[in-house]
């Protein structure tokens, strides 16, 4: 569904997401497309992103490995 809102094919999506190409403005392209299915501002987007990362710097902490 993601790749059909941004007009890619689903194995270019996957190759940007698994960092094996990193296209102009895709993060953002990425995240407008994931605002607009889910029906959110962008912003929201950035922020649950943020969070995500805290969460994972926190339970990396609670087990002892330190990013």
């Amino acid at each position: 569904e993601l790749a059909n809102e941004i007009g890619w094919h689903p194995k270019y999506l996957s190759a940007i997401l698994n960092g094996h190409r990193s296209p102009k403005n895709a993060e953002q392209t990425v995240k407008q497309a994931l605002a607009r299915i889910l029906g959110m501002d962008e912003n929201c987007i950035f922020i649950l992103s943020r969070l995500n990362e805290l969460l994972n710097c926190l339970i990396l902490e609670s087990r002892g490995k330190v990013p």
